[in-house]
């Protein structure tokens, strides 16, 4: 089914170490840690057909500077056969440290969860020789739009999020950073 497919190829371990290594700057250094943790959340409907994914992100940028966010996404086959991805609020008792996927004590309340209020609804189409692609452009106030353009494959993610306030680029790359997955 397309919707394992896709949980399939999203979650696993993944960096860019050999974008970095080949492009000698310009992309910061950047790990994914994706599982399904769809097990993890108590009180799912019976008929609630999301698998939920746990992404923590890690980021170091050239200067040295670091950056982790965790995310917590459902995904969900469509009518139309296309995934969609939502992205949920971090549960206001945890703390990012405590929202990892080594937490062995992670525990989530299906009535707990909340919809983000930043972020649409991300749409994947799913070619057999390129994998499943997405963009989702959210427009905010002062100008501010970000646009996340993906192509998620086998054992590759390229992921580009690109910032812009009124229309010039605040992001520090204009090309996706590429993850390839090393493990999980």
């Amino acid at each position: 089914m397309l919707i394992d497919l896709f949980v399939e190829y999203l979650t696993g371990d993944f960096n860019n170490q050999r974008q970095i290594e080949e492009e000698h700057g310009g992309h910061p250094r950047a790990v994914h840690i994706n599982r399904e943790c769809t097990h993890r959340i108590a009180g799912l409907p019976s008929d609630c057909k999301d698998r939920f994914i746990l992404e923590e992100s890690y980021y170091t940028k050239a200067d040295g500077t670091q950056l982790s966010t965790p995310h917590l996404f459902g995904v969900r086959l469509n009518s139309n056969n296309c995934i969609e991805l939502r992205a949920y609020k971090m549960p206001k008792h945890l703390t990012e440290k405590d929202f990892v996927n080594s937490n062995e004590h992670l525990g989530l309340t299906f009535e707990g969860l909340k919809l983000s209020d930043n972020f649409g609804v991300m749409q994947y189409s799913y070619d057999t020789h390129t994998g499943f692609v997405g963009e989702l452009r959210n427009e905010y106030p002062n100008g501010i739009t970000f646009t996340l353009t993906e192509v998620i494959s086998q054992n590759r993610l390229e992921v580009m999020e690109l910032m812009e306030k009124n229309g010039a680029q605040l992001t520090s790359y204009s090309t996706p950073i590429i993850y390839e997955k090393i493990g999980g």
